[in-house]
């Protein structure tokens, strides 16, 4: 597991993180959430999680918040809209299977506040 952490500061001193974390595990299993594309805050009590994935995954599922569903794969492509219970932080897994069982996870933590 690699994270990556670029910085940024404007000319009014404003300053911006943004974290990547990429792993690597020798599988073939090609696993990305686009959307969020980072750990988030959000104000509202739902986000849709999109990404991809390649490399035989024939089954994606999504853990939050105790619950797990498996959203549709059409053309290496999944979305799952997901419902948060109350305002506290998410960590929110992706995981990617094959038939054979090898698998890689994504994980976001998503932070809902009104």
């Amino acid at each position: 597991m690699n994270t990556i952490e670029v910085s940024a500061i404007d000319l009014l001193g404003n300053r911006s993180v943004q974290k990547r974390t990429v792993y690597r595990n020798g599988l073939g299993i090609d696993l990305s959430v686009i959307d969020p594309p980072c750990d988030v805050r959000i104000a509202t009590p739902s986000i849709t999680i999109k990404g991809s994935v390649s490399g035989g995954a024939t089954t994606v599922t999504k853990e939050a918040d105790g619950e797990s569903c498996t959203p549709a794969i059409t053309g290496g492509v999944f979305e799952q809209k997901i419902t948060l219970a109350g305002e506290e932080t998410f960590q929110v897994k992706v995981t990617a299977k094959t038939d054979n069982v090898d698998q890689t996870t994504v994980v976001r933590n998503i932070v809902y506040r009104k």
